[in-house]
Protein backbone atom coordinates (compact mmCIF):
# COMPACT_ATOMS: atom_id res chain seq x y z
CA UNK A 1 0.00 0.00 0.00
CA UNK A 2 2.25 2.77 -1.31
CA UNK A 3 4.96 1.45 1.02
CA UNK A 4 4.01 4.00 3.69
CA UNK A 5 5.06 1.65 6.49
CA UNK A 6 7.38 -1.31 6.30
CA UNK A 7 5.32 -4.47 6.70
CA UNK A 8 7.67 -6.78 4.82
CA UNK A 9 8.22 -10.34 5.96
CA UNK A 10 11.73 -9.51 7.17
CA UNK A 11 10.45 -6.68 9.36
CA UNK A 12 7.71 -8.82 10.88
CA UNK A 13 10.13 -11.71 11.54
CA UNK A 14 12.45 -9.30 13.35
CA UNK A 15 9.49 -8.58 15.68
CA UNK A 16 9.04 -4.95 14.54
CA UNK A 17 5.25 -4.64 14.44
CA UNK A 18 4.99 -0.83 14.37
CA UNK A 19 4.25 -0.70 10.63
CA UNK A 20 1.64 -3.44 10.93
CA UNK A 21 -0.05 -1.59 13.80
CA UNK A 22 -0.16 1.70 11.84
CA UNK A 23 -1.49 -0.05 8.73
CA UNK A 24 -4.18 -1.81 10.79
CA UNK A 25 -5.17 1.50 12.34
CA UNK A 26 -5.40 3.17 8.91
CA UNK A 27 -7.55 0.41 7.43
CA UNK A 28 -9.86 0.52 10.46
CA UNK A 29 -10.33 4.27 10.08
CA UNK A 30 -11.02 3.90 6.35
CA UNK A 31 -13.71 1.30 7.11
CA UNK A 32 -15.38 3.70 9.53
CA UNK A 33 -15.33 6.67 7.11
CA UNK A 34 -18.85 6.06 5.66
CA UNK A 35 -20.28 7.17 9.01
CA UNK A 36 -19.55 10.74 7.88
CA UNK A 37 -22.12 10.39 5.09
CA UNK A 38 -25.05 9.14 7.20
CA UNK A 39 -26.40 12.69 7.44
CA UNK A 40 -26.99 12.62 3.66
CA UNK A 41 -29.65 9.91 4.02
CA UNK A 42 -33.33 10.88 4.16
CA UNK A 43 -34.60 11.03 7.75
CA UNK A 44 -38.13 9.76 7.09
CA UNK A 45 -40.51 8.54 4.37
CA UNK A 46 -41.59 12.10 3.51
CA UNK A 47 -38.02 13.21 2.76
CA UNK A 48 -37.57 10.08 0.64
CA UNK A 49 -40.72 10.84 -1.37
CA UNK A 50 -39.56 14.45 -1.90
CA UNK A 51 -36.19 13.19 -3.10
CA UNK A 52 -37.81 10.76 -5.54
CA UNK A 53 -40.01 13.51 -7.01
CA UNK A 54 -37.22 16.10 -7.27
CA UNK A 55 -35.68 14.57 -10.38
CA UNK A 56 -32.32 13.95 -8.69
CA UNK A 57 -32.89 10.24 -8.39
CA UNK A 58 -33.59 7.36 -10.70
CA UNK A 59 -30.52 7.53 -12.91
CA UNK A 60 -30.45 4.28 -14.84
CA UNK A 61 -26.79 4.75 -15.79
CA UNK A 62 -25.78 5.54 -12.20
CA UNK A 63 -27.59 2.48 -10.88
CA UNK A 64 -26.04 0.27 -13.53
CA UNK A 65 -22.53 1.54 -12.79
CA UNK A 66 -23.07 1.10 -9.04
CA UNK A 67 -24.28 -2.48 -9.42
CA UNK A 68 -21.49 -3.31 -11.88
CA UNK A 69 -18.82 -2.05 -9.48
CA UNK A 70 -20.43 -3.83 -6.52
CA UNK A 71 -20.75 -7.21 -8.26
CA UNK A 72 -17.29 -7.02 -9.87
CA UNK A 73 -15.79 -6.24 -6.45
CA UNK A 74 -17.56 -9.23 -4.91
CA UNK A 75 -16.42 -11.49 -7.74
CA UNK A 76 -12.83 -10.31 -7.33
CA UNK A 77 -12.93 -10.95 -3.57
CA UNK A 78 -14.33 -14.46 -4.07
CA UNK A 79 -11.79 -15.34 -6.77
CA UNK A 80 -8.76 -14.04 -4.86
CA UNK A 81 -9.94 -15.64 -1.61
CA UNK A 82 -10.47 -18.99 -3.31
CA UNK A 83 -7.07 -18.82 -5.04
CA UNK A 84 -5.38 -17.99 -1.72
CA UNK A 85 -6.88 -21.14 -0.19
CA UNK A 86 -6.45 -23.50 -3.14
CA UNK A 87 -3.04 -22.32 -4.35
CA UNK A 88 -1.34 -20.12 -1.73
CA UNK A 89 1.58 -19.16 -3.98
CA UNK A 90 -0.50 -18.16 -7.02
CA UNK A 91 0.55 -14.49 -6.72
CA UNK A 92 4.24 -15.25 -6.37
CA UNK A 93 4.50 -14.96 -2.58
CA UNK A 94 7.29 -16.62 -0.64
CA UNK A 95 7.02 -19.94 1.21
Amino acid sequence: MLRIWDVSEETLVSNDLSGLFKLSLLTTLVQLSPIMFLSWLPRNAEELDNLNQSGHSGSRLGGTVFLLVAFCSLAYILIVGTLNIVSPRWAGGSR
